[in-house]
């Protein structure tokens, strides 16, 4: 598993590179989320693919991931993405993740829009 995070003073950067899967990404959280549970975090997928994602694997992560990220609360989370595949498919997640959860979740293209907007 190679993903990254890198902490700022109120915010940490979560990097997967090009090979996590969504099952890989689930484990990593399940296993590291202590260690960010009270910050706003920056998930930088702009190197994952995002091709054979359908929205019931999509559905099937949303639903998973929902009761580990639960401890986040109140916090928000960015996703920074580089294509309209992506974007999609996030904008697809975040509608499906903030039905259940009070994570405000955004979508963003530009790394440093979405870092701008967790810092406010």
């Amino acid at each position: 598993m190679s993903i990254q995070a890198t902490f700022k003073s109120n915010y940490v950067i979560i990097t997967p590179d090009a090979t996590e899967t969504l099952d890989n990404i689930l484990e990593y959280v399940s296993e590291n989320i202590e260690l960010w549970k009270d910050k706003n975090t920056l998930w930088d997928a702009r190197e994952l693919s995002f091709k054979g994602i359908t929205s019931d694997i999509l559905r099937s992560f949303t639903e998973k991931i929902q009761p580990v990220t639960k401890i986040r609360e109140g916090l928000k989370t960015a996703i920074v993405v580089n294509s309209d595949l992506s974007y999609g498919m996030t904008r697809m997640f975040q509608l499906q993740y903030n039905e259940k959860i009070n994570i405000v979740t955004e979508i963003f293209k530009d790394k440093d829009e979405a870092i701008t907007w967790l810092k406010a």
